[in-house]
């Protein structure tokens, strides 16, 4: 059976006391980061959005667009990003996923006001062991990050670009 390590005991074996409790967080907050999620590196540059391709659903009460955004060093991180919205109102909030989305899930939050936004990282951050093939691996092979960071940076840019857009309220 699986045992938690005792997360009081400092590298030496020894047991951290009170007093040295806050290096010891960190040393193990540095542990999970770098075992877990890597690191993130700066976002430096332009983020963009083109739009490929637009729809209604549900007999207009969605509209559906899918747009390619670009970003990381000179555009080399290209991923799609679909998003539904209710087409007479910019929704409030914008409900972020990786992946995606269920009709159902999606067609309930447009009713009730929200709009959806989701990237697809399958070819820029894929969830394989190979992921290091990505093109965002390969714009930032020093940030050494993982999966889970890679989505999460790429929701950072996503919303990034959606800010520089009317798209959606970003006043609220």
């Amino acid at each position: 059976m699986w045992e938690i390590p005792n997360p009081c005991l400092k590298e030496n074996g020894e047991t951290a006391s009170p007093a040295e409790w806050e290096q010891q967080r960190e040393r193990l907050k540095s542990i999970l980061a770098e075992a877990f999620y890597g690191r993130m590196p700066e976002h430096t540059g332009k983020v963009t959005g083109v739009l490929r391709e637009e729809k209604t659903l549900w007999d207009g009460e969605a509209l559906f667009s899918v747009y390619d955004i670009s970003c990381g060093p000179e555009g080399t991180v290209q991923f799609p990003a679909v998003l539904i919205r209710n087409p007479g109102k910019k929704g409030i909030p914008v409900c972020f996923f990786a992946g995606y989305v269920d009709e159902v899930i999606a067609r309930q939050a447009v009713s009730r006001g929200y709009d959806i936004i989701t990237i697809l990282t399958d070819d820029c951050a894929p969830d394989t062991p190979d992921y290091q093939k990505g093109s965002l691996y390969q714009a930032y092979p020093d940030a050494g990050f993982k999966v889970i960071a890679m989505w999460a940076w790429l929701m950072m840019r996503t919303m990034d670009w959606l800010e520089s857009t009317d798209l959606v309220d970003t006043g609220k």
